[in-house]
C-alpha cells in the first residue's frame, strides 16, 4: 500500500491519470486514503483530482471526505441533494401510508414522486460523471470498474490493481487494457478468487 500510493502519486504529479482497482471496496478505500493522505502531506492536493467511485466502507476516508462524490455534491450543489434527501423521505412517508391504506390519490402521488425522484437522481449522476472526467486519480472495484461506463470508456495512463490474488484473471486483463501501462500486485499467497463450487 506504502508503495503504490506513493507511485501513483507521483504519476499525480506528473498530471498522469490513474485508475486505481481492487478486488474489494476496502482495499480501495485504504489504498485511496493513503494516496490522499501523502498528496495531502505534500501539499498538492487539489479537490476533485482524487475521487473515491463507488461504495466505501473504510473509517479511513470520513477524514477524507474531500475525494468522496456524495460529499463534493453536498459542498457544491447542497441544493439538489436536499431536494433528493426531502423527496425520498417524503416518499417513504407515503409508502407508509399506503401500507396501512390504499388511496389511488397516494399510489399517484407516490409516481409522482418516483419521476421527481428519478430527476433528480439523474441530475446527480451526470453531475458524477462530470466529476469522474475531471478527476485525475479515480478509486474503484475491479466489478464497478468492468461494468460502469463512465469507468471504462475513458482513458488513463496507468491502471494499478491491489490485492491481485483475490481478482479473477479476466478482470485483471480487461482492467490493463485501459490503460497505457498497468501496476499489478498482490500477495500470491494471500486468498484467492472465492468462487462457489463442489
Amino acid at each position: 500500500t506504502y508503495t503504490l500510493a506513493r507511485t501513483a502519486a507521483n504519476k499525480y504529479f506528473k498530471n498522469k491519470r490513474i485508475l486505481v482497482l481492487s478486488h474489494s471496496n476496502q482495499a480501495v478505500d485504504v489504498l485511496l486514503a493513503e494516496i490522499t493522505s501523502f498528496v495531502k502531506r505534500a501539499d498538492r492536493f487539489h479537490e476533485g483530482d482524487i475521487l473515491r467511485y463507488g461504495s466505501h466502507t473504510g473509517e479511513g476516508l470520513l477524514m477524507h471526505g474531500d475525494i468522496l462524490p456524495g460529499k463534493l455534491l453536498e459542498t457544491h450543489d447542497e441544493q439538489l441533494i436536499k431536494d433528493r434527501d426531502s423527496i425520498a423521505e417524503e416518499k417513504k412517508l407515503l409508502k407508509r401510508d399506503l401500507s396501512m391504506s390504499f388511496s389511488v390519490r397516494d399510489s399517484e402521488q407516490l409516481l409522482d414522486l418516483e419521476k421527481k425522484l428519478g430527476r433528480i437522481l439523474e441530475k446527480i449522476r451526470q453531475k458524477e460523471i462530470q466529476l469522474l472526467k475531471n478527476a485525475l486519480i479515480i478509486g474503484t472495484t475491479l466489478a464497478k470498474a468492468a461494468m460502469d461506463p463512465s469507468i471504462y470508456e475513458q482513458e488513463y495512463d496507468l491502471v494499478m490493481i491491489d490485492e491481485a490474488s483475490m481478482a479473477f484473471i479476466p478482470q485483471i486483463a480487461f482492467a490493463g487494457s485501459l490503460a497505457k501501462r498497468c501496476i499489478i500486485c498482490g500477495d500470491f499467497k494471500q486468498l484467492p478468487p472465492i468462487a462457489v463450487s463442489r
